[in-house]
């Protein structure tokens, strides 16, 4: 990393989780959409060393002349100021862009915006970083990850952190009281309902 500016802001994630930014800076990398190889900048990347995934905005993109277009195909088009550069087919109900990062050294003088040109460094494969990628499983399925796949490796010795989505999920609910009143005889005679929201969290459905 060269060159790259402390940066201190809180950054609201889809699931009201808070992800802290401790620089800010530029990026060069390369774009691989279908078998077009696109050399682009990237401006004002906040960098989160908490974020598993490099999140881009839309709403920046469009600003600096992106045409960002979703297909009922489940593909999305990518185009630059009017030229459509290709499409991005979705995996998994997302859409992830190729990108390679270019090293600060490798960026001739002339492209370098200023001096806050800045790369992404490795981040080592901790069992954090597995435990999320695969779903949020336990310490020893983690652990057993490289024993029963190829390719896997764990980098950090770090023990598990408490994982505040997993502890969320799997806090169980406390024994309801047992009712006093008579049960319902007749189907209707009495109705639960849920009373709580609305919810800020909007299912895949829409709903």
């Amino acid at each position: 990393m060269r060159g790259i500016i402390p940066y201190t802001v809180d950054v609201l994630t889809t699931n009201h989780s808070v992800l802290q930014t401790t620089g800010h800076g530029s990026c060069i990398t390369w774009l691989t959409i279908g078998k077009r190889h696109l050399r682009i900048h990237l401006s004002n990347c906040l960098h989160a060393p908490n974020a598993l995934l490099n999140l881009l905005s839309i709403s920046c993109m469009n600003a600096k002349g992106w045409d960002v277009n979703f297909r009922s195909n489940m593909t999305c088009e990518l185009g630059y100021k009017g030229s459509l550069l290709g499409s991005i087919p979705a995996t998994g109900k997302l859409y992830a862009l190729n990108l390679e990062f270019i090293p600060s050294s490798d960026v001739p003088p002339i492209m370098a915006p200023s001096t806050e040109l800045s790369t992404f460094v490795d981040v080592p494969l901790s069992l954090d970083l597995w435990h999320a990628w695969i779903g949020h499983i336990g310490r020893d399925a983690v652990m057993h990850l490289n024993h029963v796949t190829k390719g896997i490796t764990i980098q950090s010795t770090s023990p598990l952190s408490h994982c505040e989505s997993c502890i969320l999920a799997k806090h169980p609910h406390l024994p309801f009281q047992t009712s006093e009143t008579e049960h319902a005889a007749a189907f209707l005679d009495l109705i639960h309902s849920d009373v709580c929201g609305p919810i800020p969290t909007i299912t895949p459905h829409g709903k």
